[in-house]
């Protein structure tokens, strides 16, 4: 797994130089290429979102249980929002409504194996 997370960190490195380049240039894009833009970026957004909300599934699933044993105290955390706002840099409110819209859509996955 450490490959892919290595591949993911590099692809983010392109990606945000890719972004810098374009960034200048798309308001005299004709609106064929916008669009194109906006449907490149969303696909690329869905993407990035099933990651997270695999990931995100994780924390809460490994934040139960034991206080001792819980993801969130490992890291000094009381609850996953609060966990989950180191990495992505999201707010609290943001984190907690999206672990909500998570699990009520069912998006859970199994639980890691000790």
């Amino acid at each position: 797994m450490d490959e892919v997370i290595d591949r993911l960190e590099q692809l983010q490195a392109d990606f945000a130089a890719v972004v810098g380049d374009a960034l200048p240039h798309i308001a005299d894009l004709p609106d064929a290429q916008v669009m194109r833009l906006l449907d490149a970026s969303g696909r690329m957004l869905r993407s990035n979102d099933a990651l997270q909300v695999a990931a995100t599934a994780q924390v809460r699933e490994r934040s139960e249980g034991l206080r001792a044993e819980r993801m969130t105290t490992s890291y000094g955390c009381d609850r996953p929002a609060d966990l989950l706002q180191i990495p992505t840099q999201a707010r609290t409110t943001g984190s907690t409504r999206s672990i909500r819209a998570r699990v009520r859509r069912g998006c859970t996955t199994h639980s890691r194996s000790s």
